[in-house]
């Protein structure tokens, strides 16, 4: 058939002999009845292969489909092209010459003389190519399995998506299993032309957007020139991760690992080992450079039932610094983590809980908990009335650890909450929760004596909440939304005073309490339609304002700090946020802070910050992102301190904290980033990185858009 009309290859214009021409118009007419009719429809829905061609011929003998000029075979959302083919109508398989194509979903598969196998998903071809983003490969020969596995002949592989890759992977085997990984042996590494690599056993997972090998190099004050290598590993479906190499030319080399594992029978978690003989170059002559430096975490969690999990921690350490002069930005983000086991439960009637929290250690200060257990028992209604009954009790074994004193107090401690309330609905706009009840704590032994203490305290309060709103109908349609909450609690002077008690923190610090809390939550929204035409309510503003009155302090009846935060999300892009701390005593702010982000779609991407901390510092920080031409990008931060205060009280004005310069350049697979930073020294590094596995397994060595402290210096 060529542009919708049928051709007759037999017989031409006024030479055709009758006789020819009839059995032509009989052939014609066997055609659209066998074609156009369900030729090859005997199975009927979606298990018939429809077919597409200039030319298609019915053979009964064999039941095949020759097909020639402009095939196309579609059969369950797989399609095949070529130039010519042959269709097995019974068992589906079909036999091409020449170049053909298949695709399915997001995978295609392309060779010469390609036999596929639709009923299966199977198949083979010569110097065929196969594209299965992230990953693209070639070969002599590739062949699909059942599983959905290719298997690549004397072939390459890449991320990179033109004809002639700008840096590949071959070998003699490949197993592309896509979306889940990649499996080499005796591989080459190729940049271009170039062989820069033998890697005799190349594991891959592309399940996430890792690189196998990440390499982050340049020059810092603290660690001199230095390169930070990770190289992927994969020991099955369940456990993978890295090994790390380093060399840092004032500190020596660096060696750890990571290991991401997961069971669905024991839950997952995740472990770290890093370890270095430090030998430091900067040491005054005499003084031992050598030491001996080490970090180790693990963590895993395991969701035993629906009602039951786990959680364990453990966190050891050389030295308290080794965390801060090797991990700097997991040191901001924790700088003293725990080691600890948690077990809960819930149920019907409450929760338990098992905690152990142990110091791992010596140079920390901790208050050990050996075990603690606690139990919370929802409330119930006492004899059908709307009185409601709920307890909390805590045993706990403490040890108090001073590291610098290397002591220890011991003691055993009971906490009891016995507490009754009657829930009240006010009309339909005011909910009433009034409550009583008692607090009573036992001790093993007090602060000065190893006698048994026993402590007792009446606590009562009132918590009340609404929720109005209300709907401006304009051009753009508003709902303003308003949250009030009121709570009230009053705690009576406990009957032990806690100048007797082993201060071990939280229970132990309880005093005399009469404290009134307002709380005003408002909201504005909009109904938005998506691209998909359902609408969603979506906040334009925020404004929370938290405040709290103290009946009884040293000056009497007075209001403590107030809190406000704000949220602004105007337009896409676009997002203002603020908070505060004012301090009503003093009639000052004692905090503030501002964020704004211009972040369009389109056009360069700014981000404004402000920080005020009282007798601290005035931070200002500047973000700025932008594209200086097709193929290069700029990223300026920097933080700037308008007045700070050092620890001898002197003032300081107008001074650069840090300056940091990031150039990235599009190199079509790849993306290459320089960076320069000017804080506290100055420090470059370079980082080269694949577009499709940009995720590195370590972070950048600055790079922070916000200061974790506002006003304090790093």
């Amino acid at each position: 058939m060529e542009n919708g009309k049928w051709r007759m290859e037999n017989g031409k214009g006024k030479n055709a002999k009758p006789g020819v021409f009839v059995l032509s118009i009989i052939h014609f007419l066997l055609s659209i009845f066998l074609l156009v009719s369900p030729v090859f429809s005997e199975e009927s829905g979606n298990d018939t292969i429809d077919v597409k061609a200039d030319v298609i011929e019915y053979l009964e003998q064999g039941r095949l489909l020759v097909a020639r000029g402009h095939v196309v075979a579609t059969y369950q959302g797989t399609r095949l092209e070529a130039s010519e083919a042959t269709i097995q109508v019974d068992t589906k398989i079909v036999s091409c010459k020449g170049r053909a194509v298949v695709y399915q979903k997001n995978v295609t598969y392309e060779g010469d003389d390609l036999v596929y196998d639709f009923g299966r998903e199977s198949g083979q071809a010569g110097r065929a190519r196969i594209k299965a983003p992230p990953v693209f490969g070639g070969g002599d020969k590739i062949v699909r399995k059942e599983t959905g596995e290719f298997e690549i002949e004397n072939g390459y592989l890449t991320t990179c998506d033109q004809d002639q890759p700008h840096y590949k992977i071959t070998t003699k085997h490949i197993t592309v299993e896509p979306g889940n990984k990649v499996i080499a042996h005796n591989a080459v590494v190729w940049a271009g032309p170039i062989p820069v690599l033998f890697v005799p056993n190349y594991t891959h997972s592309i399940q996430h957007r890792r690189p196998k090998v990440s390499a982050i190099g340049g020059h810092r004050k603290a660690w001199g020139s230095f390169l930070l290598t990770a190289w992927e590993y994969d020991l099955g479906s369940n456990i993978e991760g890295h090994f790390f190499l380093d060399e840092r030319d004032n500190l020596g080399q660096g060696y750890g690992t990571k290991a991401v594992y997961h069971s669905a029978a024991l839950g997952e978690g995740e472990a770290k080992v890093y370890y270095t003989q430090e030998r430091r170059r900067d040491l005054p002559e005499g003084a031992a450079a050598e030491k001996q430096r080490y970090q180790t975490s693990l963590r895993h969690s395991w969701k035993i039932s629906g009602k039951t999990r786990t959680f364990f921690e453990y966190n050891r350490r050389s030295d308290s610094n080794v965390a801060k002069d090797y991990f700097e930005r997991e040191y901001e983000k924790e700088r003293n983590p725990e080691t600890h086991w948690d077990w809960v439960r819930h149920a019907a009637a409450g929760t338990a809980e098992v905690y152990i929290r142990k110091r791992a250690n010596r140079f920390e200060n901790v208050t050990e908990r050996l075990p603690q257990l606690r139990w919370h028992l929802n409330s119930l209604s006492l004899a059908g009335s709307p009185v409601y009954f709920s307890s909390d009790t805590d045993l706990t074994s403490l040890r108090k650890k001073d590291a610098s004193a290397k002591t220890s107090n011991d003691v055993f401690r009971s906490d009891f909450i016995n507490k009754a309330e009657m829930p009240l609905k006010i009309g339909s706009w005011l909910s009433v929760d009034p409550y009583l009840g008692m607090r009573e704590t036992v001790y093993s032994r007090g602060i000065a004596k190893e006698e048994a203490l026993a402590r007792g305290a009446f606590l009562t309060g009132i918590n009340a909440n609404s929720r109005l709103a209300r709907v401006y109908n304009g051009s753009i349609p508003l709902r303003h939304v308003v949250t009030p909450q009121l709570k009230y609690e009053y705690l009576s002077s406990p009957t032990v005073g806690r100048e007797q008690l082993i201060n071990t923190g939280d229970v132990d610090q309880l005093a005399r309490t009469s404290r009134l809390h307002l709380n005003l939550e408002q909201k504005w929204q909009t109904r938005q339609v998506e691209e998909n035409g359902n609408s969603t309510v979506k906040d334009l503003a925020r404004l929370l304002v938290n405040n709290r009155y103290d009946f009884e302090t040293e000056r009497g009846g007075e209001f403590a700090v107030t809190s406000a935060d704000l949220e602004l999300r105007p337009k896409k892009g676009i997002a203002v946020d603020a908070d505060t701390i004012y301090d009503p005593p003093s009639k000052d702010f004692l905090q503030f802070n501002l964020d704004v982000r211009l972040e369009p779609e389109k056009g360069a991407h700014w981000v404004l910050g402000h920080r005020y901390l009282q007798n601290n510092s005035v931070q200002e920080t500047l973000e700025f992102r932008t594209m200086l031409a097709s193929n290069w990008n700029l990223r300026v931060y920097e933080r700037f301190n308008v007045k700070s205060y050092r620890e001898t009280g002197a003032k300081k004005i107008n001074e650069f904290l840090e300056q940091e310069y990031t150039l990235v350049r599009n190199l079509h697979c790849w993306e290459m980033e320089l960076n320069y930073n000017v804080g506290s020294g100055q420090e470059f590094w370079v980082i080269l990185r694949l577009k499709k596995f940009d995720q590195l397994p370590f972070t950048p060595l600055q790079q922070k858009s916000y200061f974790p402290s506002p006003g304090v210096e790093s």
